[in-house]
C-alpha cells in the first residue's frame, strides 16, 4: 500500500506548553521546532520514517533510543509532531 504524501509544514517555535512537554519527556533534546499538528493517525516515529498512515509504536525506552540511533546513522531526521496545547 502506497502511503500519501508527508504534509507540508512551515517548522515553527513550540508554544510554552509544548516546551514544557517535551523538554521534561526528553531532558537533553535541546532546540527544536514543530512541523505539524497532533495526530492520531501516525505519530513521529511513523513520520521520519515516510509513513502517514500507520502509527509505529518503538516498543520500550531501550528500544526506542536503538531506533533513533539507527534513525541517525541512516541520515534520516527524527522530527516530532506537536502535542495538543
Amino acid at each position: 500500500m502506497a502511503t500519501e504524501a508527508q504534509p507540508q509544514y512551515a517548522p515553527r517555535e513550540p508554544t510554552e506548553t509544548q516546551k514544557k512537554y517535551y523538554e521534561a519527556a526528553f531532558p537533553h533534546l535541546g532546540n527544536f521546532s514543530v512541523i505539524g499538528d497532533a495526530t492520531n493517525n501516525y505519530n513521529c516515529i511513523s513520520w521520519s520514517l515516510g509513513f502517514n498512515d500507520r502509527w509505529i509504536d518503538a516498543g520500550s525506552r531501550e528500544q526506542m533510543v536503538t531506533l533513533c540511533k539507527y534513525l541517525v546513522n541512516t541520515d534520516w531526521m527524527v522530527q516530532l509532531t506537536a502535542v495538543s496545547s
